[in-house]
């Protein structure tokens, strides 16, 4: 194997465009030094996988360090050392960046992820919102427990909770994995009983519950697990490959690490992708239905026309990294097309781009025909600061000119899609979007619109309109989104 050795291989990970693979190795560093434990890399090839290099820059050193994980942008490596100096414990989480091809910038992750016990084994979430590892401090429930930090708002780990005697037993689970959308766990016990020594689980996530909740897990079984230890699960990006380490019959060392080909837990839903959104007109969004979007694939040449719901809304299937021409028509309204790259890393499998007509002069069936001053390439939409729910001066302008609107039409009503971005928890965001589509509702009030005209859906961090990678993108996801229904429209 250009991969495995005659001594301990273990804990693979690869990276989100598959082509890294960073695992930890305890055979001798670059020189015949023995350094115990140390991270290694391989590349993929047209060939496999080529042969292990030690991994360079100052992330290997004399102490033991492994278990890598690789985080979804492939430039930032968490991993493992033990008795290092700038140590809180026996063995740390620090993490490192990709500079140059070598791992360096190395940092340690300190309290609270860090305890002066030993924490190891990270793993970080798709969306970036958790991180979740192994950890023998005191609190557990038997030997080595597995624990979860959420991200706080500020963007620090929170405090580390620890999964529970669901998921823990009295014995050691360890390396810890969550499938892409965060519903399935993997990770290794001793404490279940089963087919050998350490063997991989797999425990499903109650998703009715707003907090992380676990169903029981059940043991993988044969062939995957052996007569010997199995450890460190996990997949390629699509999950179409099972990584592990085994030390059962047959290994060059203790510890190898085995492929598995095809993966017969995948679940094909999660690699759907789709790109949705809206027709309507570019001066009031009113939905315009029947609309015909011609979707055009420049990487594949395919073409798909279809036709909007009442709603005005489209859907169609894609694949991520893709680059598409929108093309939408409707009567009474100039076409209008847009060029779109769908990013490589979707954290959702949703795409959203709205397309707004402008008017040829004569209005659609009841559709309001009073000019607004606003940008007509989006959807009516007020912005907020970071936390907050106050309509700010610039969110006024625009929802005076709303009021003017509603005014001059008393029969239409107003519908306010209320969101925010993805700092903080779940239900926090969704309290903080129900805030937020208050306030507008209050302002309307206030300036003489009846409250009972307002439709308010409050949608929290699920529905961005960009993904949450910067302070600017989350800037622009905390937002309320206005559209008009007349009373003669489908809602």
């Amino acid at each position: 194997s250009k991969v495995n050795s005659p001594y301990d291989d273990y804990s693979p990970f690869v990276s989100y465009d598959g082509q890294l693979m960073l695992f930890t190795s305890k055979r001798p560093a670059p020189g015949g030094i023995d350094q115990g434990d140390d991270i290694w890399m391989a590349r993929r090839s047209n060939a496999g996988w080529t042969s292990a290099e030690y991994m360079s820059g100052s992330v290997n050193t004399e102490n033991d360090e492994g278990a890598p994980f690789v985080d979804v942008s492939g430039q930032v490596v968490y991993f493992v050392e033990c008795d290092a100096e700038d140590a809180v414990g026996g063995c740390d989480i620090y993490k490192a960046r990709f500079v140059n091809g070598q791992l360096d910038q190395v940092q340690n992750l300190g309290k609270p992820i860090n305890s002066k016990y030993w924490d190891s084994q990270p793993f970080v979430s798709n969306d970036g919102q958790y991180f979740l590892f192994a950890s023998d401090r005191p609190g557990g429930y038997g030997g080595t427990d597995l624990y979860v930090s959420k991200k706080l708002r500020n963007g620090k780990w929170g405090k580390p909770r620890n999964l529970g005697p669901v998921i823990n037993s009295s014995g050691d689970e360890k390396s810890p994995f969550l499938s892409p959308d965060g519903t399935t766990l993997y990770f290794a016990s001793d404490g279940y009983g089963g087919v050998g020594g350490m063997d991989l689980m797999i425990a499903l996530r109650n998703t009715r519950s707003r907090v992380w909740k676990w169903n029981s897990p059940v043991n993988i079984g044969t062939p995957i697990n052996s007569s010997a230890d199995e450890l460190f699960f996990s997949v390629s990006a699509e999950e179409d490959t099972i990584y592990l380490a085994s030390s059962r019959k047959g290994t060059l060392g203790g510890l190898d690490i085995f492929a598995v080909f095809p993966n017969p837990y995948k679940d094909t839903t999660r690699y759907r992708w789709f790109i949705v959104g809206r027709v309507g007109d570019s001066i009031t969004a009113t939905p315009l239905p029947g609309a015909t979007v011609r979707i055009f694939n420049k990487d594949s040449g395919e073409e798909v026309e279809l036709a909007t719901d009442r709603m005005g809304s489209y859907r169609c299937r894609i694949r991520p990294g893709c680059r598409l021409e929108l093309t939408a028509r409707a009567k009474g309204y100039a076409p209008k097309t847009l060029h779109v790259k769908i990013p490589v890393n979707m954290r959702f499998r949703e795409y959203r781009r709205n397309i707004l007509l402008p008017s040829l002069g004569k209005a659609a069936p009841g559709a309001i025909t009073e000019k607004v001053n606003l940008d007509s390439t989006a959807l009516f939409t007020i912005h907020f600061d970071f936390d907050k729910a106050d309509i700010r001066s610039d969110a006024a302008r625009i929802l005076d000119q709303v009021v003017t609107i509603l005014k001059e039409n008393p029969e239409t009503e107003v519908y306010l899609d209320a969101h925010t971005d993805d700092k903080g928890t779940e239900l926090y965001n969704l309290q903080l979007s129900r805030k937020r589509g208050a306030a507008v509702v209050r302002y309307l009030a206030a300036h003489g619109i009846n409250r009972s005209r307002c439709k308010v859906t409050a949608h929290g961090e699920v529905m961005p309109a960009m993904p949450n990678e910067t302070e600017e993108a989350r800037e622009k996801n905390r937002r309320v989104e206005i559209r008009f229904v007349p009373p003669s429209s489908d809602r």
